[in-house]
């Protein structure tokens, strides 16, 4: 599956309810169990997909964003931040889907966009990390 930009996103970005610099974002990591669907819009829509890590490293609802940057390139933006890692943790995921919240109640938390991460990876007591492309970034947006 290739990655998605959630229509409700888009939504929120025409009317500026999200600041992609100034808003925390954060990114949930996803079993294969899990089918992208634009339509989705919440973490309440794909949370019964999150992966799970018996080790407790990986929690539930992910990890903020860091490092986050916007470049604009030939007239498409692009979001980019530090890579994330999860140390000593045993997970699988196949996908990752980052959002921002505007609240605690997950149908409060809204999809931005979803990320395959090339079927299912997995670490094993050990470090899980997503190093995001440094040319499509985390979410591109433009002329293409």
């Amino acid at each position: 599956m290739a990655n998605l930009v959630y229509t409700s996103y888009l939504y929120d970005l025409a009317s500026g309810t999200v600041n992609l610099m100034t808003d925390p974002l954060y990114v949930m990591l996803l079993s294969g169990t899990y089918f992208p669907n634009a339509a989705h819009s919440t973490v309440a829509d794909v949370s019964v997909h999150q992966t799970v890590d018996p080790l407790g490293s990986y929690v539930s609802g992910g990890k903020q964003l860091q490092g986050k940057t916007l470049s604009i390139v030939g007239g498409e933006l692009t979001l980019n931040a530090s890579a994330t890692a999860w140390t000593t943790a045993t997970i699988t995921a196949s996908g990752a889907v980052v959002y921002y919240s505007g609240g605690s109640a997950d149908t409060a938390k809204k999809l931005i966009t979803y990320i395959d991460i090339g079927g299912n990876q997995t670490s094993t007591n050990g470090t899980f990390q997503i190093t995001w492309n440094t040319t499509t970034g985390i979410l591109r947006l433009g002329a293409s």
